[in-house]
């Protein structure tokens, strides 16, 4: 059915909590957009843009203001944190 390509289509990044317990966490996400050539290629052959590095996700860079992005919507993520052999 598909192409064999994975890619990922929209970006987020979420604290992850601490406390023990079941946590319900609502991610924003957000993607990359090109200009309008890239825009055009993504349309016609689906290859969108993508970043090249996932360590830029968790850096804190003046340079992600000049990024123009989209919001893509919202994932909702359930964790269950267990903790073990930690000082309380």
């Amino acid at each position: 059915m598909g192409s064999g390509r994975q890619a990922p289509i929209a970006y987020g990044r979420f604290p992850v909590p601490f406390g023990e317990g079941r946590h319900t966490l609502d991610v924003h996400t957000w993607s990359p957009i090109g200009d309008c050539q890239l825009s055009q290629v993504a349309y016609y052959f689906g290859t969108y843009p993508h970043l090249r590095h996932f360590s830029a996700l968790s850096q804190n860079d003046a340079r992600w203001n000049k990024v123009k992005c989209a919001t893509s919507g919202r994932v909702r993520v359930e964790l269950t944190i267990v903790r073990r052999n930690f000082d309380t």
